[in-house]
């Protein structure tokens, strides 16, 4: 990006990043190679630009949210004593490629962020699935998204 600056001409611009989602020394090295540069934080910009949804983008949330739920009432069904992880997730991912309401899931990542642990690695958060199976009693942590593009 920054060769790209300086290819067009723009290394001595006003360029707007978005600080709250960039590491400190990729902020540094912007400022570093583009020292004739204005670097402003344009984090609430971009947020606010994202905060108004079109009729459309309101359409496609709700069908992302209702694959997720499907994947989740799949995993409900089963999530059993004696199941393998591995399963249990072709199971959700299935469930979530095929999508709900005539919807499918789509784009590249079609299943999507997709996290399950059962006892005793339910202690670290966005685990994911190991070749275990799931003993009686198990905590379960999950977490199912749905995808949808429009």
């Amino acid at each position: 990006m920054i060769d790209f600056l300086h290819d067009a001409g723009l290394a001595n611009c006003r360029l707007g990043l978005e600080m709250n989602h960039l590491p400190a020394q990729t902020a540094e090295k912007f400022k570093k190679r583009l020292p004739q540069a204005r670097i402003v934080d344009s984090n609430r910009a971009v947020d606010w630009a994202w905060l108004i949804k079109s009729d459309l983008e309101i359409s496609v949330i709700k069908e992302a949210a209702a694959i997720a739920d499907a994947a989740m009432v799949r995993a409900t069904e089963v999530i059993r004593a004696d199941v393998r992880e591995p399963d249990v997730v072709a199971e959700i991912v299935a469930t979530r490629v095929r999508g709900a309401k005539g919807k499918a899931s789509t784009g590249f990542t079609p299943i999507g962020p997709l996290f399950l642990c059962s006892s005793p690695r339910t202690r670290v958060a966005h685990y994911p699935w190991s070749q275990g199976t799931i003993r009686h009693g198990s905590q379960i942590n999950l977490e199912v998204t749905g995808v949808r593009h429009g």
